[in-house]
This record gives C-alpha cells, structure tokens and sequence, in this order.
C-alpha cells in the first residue's frame, strides 16, 4: 500500500495512464477490503490487524475520489467514510475508530463550510451541486448521530460528549444551508424581478423570520421529546434571533 502511494501514482501521473489512478486505488482497497474478510473469518480476535487492514482500504477508497470525481464528492465521501468508520468502531468495539469516525464527520462539517458553500455554477433553486453535498453529507451524518444514541450505553465516558456535538454541529450546518438558499433565491430571482428592493434589508428580514421559524420548530421537538437539551439550543437561537432584531 506504502508503495503503491509513494511510488506508482508518481509514475501514473503526467503519463498517458493517468486517468485509470481513481480506478488503480478502488483496486486496491478492494483488495484490502477482501484481505479484512479473510482476516475476520480466520483470525477475528486480532481486531488491531483488522482495523489496520480497514485502515489502508479505507484511505485508498477516499483518495479514488478527488482523483476521479469533481470537488463536491470529496465531501460526500469523507460522509461515507466517517459513518463506516463509526459502525466498524461499533462492531469492533473499538473507541478509537469511533473517535476517527466522529472527527471525520466535524471534518466533514468543516469542509462544507470552507469548500462547499461558493455557488460555483449557474444558480438554480435547490438543485446546485452545494445542496447535493449539503444534504447528503447531512443525511449521512444524522444517521451516524442516530447510531450514537442507538449505542449509547456502549460509548466510553468521553465520548458522550460527541453526542451533544453532532447535534449542534448538525443543526448550524442545516441552518446554515437554509440560509444560503434563501440568500441566493432573493439574489438571483426575487430582487431581479423587483429592482427597487433592497438585497441587504429582505435578507436580513427573512434571516430572522428563517431562524425564528427554525427555534419554533426546535422547541417543539424539544417539548415533544422532553429534551433540555433541544430546548436550550432553541432558546439561544430565539435570544440570538430577538439580538440580532434590535442591533441590526
């Protein structure tokens, strides 16, 4: 694996073969994905040989992905990864591969932030590649979310906090979304067709109608499932909302 990373890509690449480097490394962690069966049906007490197998088969199936696909499916993949990397800690019982499954997915919140939020092609409401990385990254991460509560009582004393983590990660980052959404739908559609309108004063009406409507919501569900924590989040949202009124 060592090999094939340092040595064979470099010679792949700037040659003639240098569009089979995606489909080089899906072989290889194939191969590595096959090798992680034959260990576990043979030797499955050695659960750290196991993981270093999953290890390198999972690092070579993430590095297919840049090469072959375009910039918003690196996202989506390192999703996959981080919820595969969550369900083998699980069934391995193994913490750390829970914490590498868990700091994936923040990573994963991190590049939906930094790379993922430029609308980089003609705009069309709700169907742009960031919608396609935003809410399939987030439907991967609330089902690892579920999976923590699913597990719960399997987690290690420090790792509970991840599951006040990813919830409040998962809730920004999807109203985060939101808030693009209606930005770039006043932008590009409603001021065009009204000229006369301000941009900067309907965005800031709809952010606080959108944040309130989003805090209702969340402390509904918060009531609904007697949730402290759910109807603290939704009453920092609400004094955040009633702030940001008044200041701007």
């Amino acid at each position: 694996g060592l090999y094939y990373l340092t040595i064979y890509f470099g010679l792949l690449e700037g040659g003639p073969w240098q569009s089979w480097e995606a489909y080089l490394a899906v072989l290889v962690s194939a191969l590595y994905f096959i090798l992680v069966r034959e260990t576990y049906s043979r030797t499955k007490e050695d659960k750290y040989l196991l993981l270093c197998q999953l290890g390198v088969a999972t690092t070579f199936a993430t590095i297919a992905i840049p090469v072959a696909l375009d910039w918003q499916w690196v996202t989506i993949g390192w999703a996959v990864e981080a919820l595969i990397l969550l369900w083998i800690g699980f069934n391995q019982k193994d913490r750390w591969t829970r914490w590498g499954g868990n700091a994936l997915f923040l990573a994963v919140g991190t590049r939906l932030l930094v790379f993922d939020t430029p609308l980089r092609a003609e705009y069309a409401f709700l169907l742009t590649t960031r919608t396609l990385s935003f809410l399939t990254a987030l439907g991967l991460m609330a089902a690892g979310i579920r999976l923590l509560f699913a597990k719960f009582s399997e987690l290690d004393q420090d790792e509970h906090a991840f599951t006040k983590i990813l919830p409040a990660s998962w809730n920004f980052l999807f109203l985060f979304w939101l808030c693009l959404e209606a930005k770039d739908y006043l932008k590009y559609r409603y001021v065009l067709l009204h000229p006369t309108i301000s941009l900067d004063q309907y965005t800031t009406v709809t952010f606080s109608v959108l944040w309130t409507l989003y805090a209702s919501v969340l402390m509904g569900i918060g009531l609904a499932r007697h949730s402290k924590p759910i109807q603290f989040g939704a009453g920092i949202l609400f004094a955040v909302t009633a702030l940001k009124v008044i200041l701007v």
